[in-house]
């Protein structure tokens, strides 16, 4: 059992009460006080004051110090949805390489739907998509940096392909919450794209009698295309839906193209970004 410091609402006491009782008698008044009411009032000032320092973190991308404030916040009000959005995209801006944050970051987004009023779902549930397809962007293009960094060391197009799917996984998520949310279904379909056209690269370990360094193919294994396929398909037939205009990409196997095309990712990041940011004030002003 753990205590936690509270204020009775009734005569103003200070307390100290188990956190997990619904009701406890106030030892000044003898009332009947509900014990999370109790908490809040008295922790009402510092609440108010941890979201001001996790916004100000988060604004600074400080955001190791940012989840740390909207943490606090739901200690003592587990149903305050604006810290469990603001812990969930912390949380996925401290992912890096080794060690994804998706799934904490899916989960927040939406323990803070459900605990939201009725009436900020929608707006909520569009804001969650928006922060998943920035992350995702970001986390993609790391991945992508590291790889063609080291595209020619043992391993690097598996992993590569392992985090891929991590984006993937998260992007279904971020379509879940917003089917409309372009960004997320853009940046789906330039994964999965990538994934099945595989990479072509000149390999500096490996040369010709003539010195020339040889070039090589990455392709994902038979086993896993038909799944990155049947995602590439059903993303570009939801982007048609919403664009009629929109022309499906044709795929074309390394050994045609190369390992280029890194702006278009950093358009989608950007587009993304902005609408994000716009939602994002828009739900804390509340």
């Amino acid at each position: 059992m753990n205590f936690q410091a509270a204020k009775c609402p009734e005569c103003g006491g200070d307390l100290q009460v188990p956190n997990d009782r619904d009701f406890v008698k106030c030892m000044y008044c003898g009332r009947d006080i509900k014990v999370r009411e109790a908490i809040l009032d008295a922790a009402a000032g510092k609440v108010e004051n941890w979201l001001l320092l996790a916004k100000a973190a988060a604004e600074a991308s400080n955001h190791e110090e940012a989840y740390k404030y909207f943490t606090q916040v739901l200690e003592v009000d587990p149903k305050n949805h604006k810290a469990w959005f603001g812990k969930a995209e912390a949380a996925g801006w401290n992912s890096n390489l080794n060690n994804d944050r998706f799934a904490e970051l899916l989960t927040g987004i939406q323990h803070g739907i459900e605990v939201a009023p009725e009436d900020l779902q929608g707006t909520l549930s569009e804001l969650g998509a928006a922060i998943v397809a920035n992350v995702s962007a970001s986390y993609f293009q790391l991945s992508l940096d590291h790889f063609e960094k080291y595209v020619a060391l043992d391993d690097s197009w598996e992993e590569h392909v392992d985090r891929s799917q991590l984006v993937l996984a998260a992007l279904v998520g971020a379509n879940k919450l917003d089917p409309k949310d372009k960004s997320a279904i853009e940046l789906a379909i330039e994964v999965s794209k990538r994934l099945l056209e595989g990479v072509s690269y000149d390999d500096p370990y490996d040369t010709t009698d003539s010195g020339s360094p040889r070039r090589k193919s990455y392709h994902l294994p038979e086993s896993m295309e038909p799944d990155i396929r049947k995602l590439f398909d059903g993303f570009s037939q939801q982007l048609r839906a919403i664009d009629p205009t929109y022309q499906t990409p044709e795929i074309k196997k390394a050994g045609e193209i190369g390992c280029g095309g890194i702006a278009l990712v950093v358009v989608i990041v950007l587009l993304g970004a902005a609408a994000a940011l716009w939602l994002l004030r828009t739900v804390f002003a509340k």
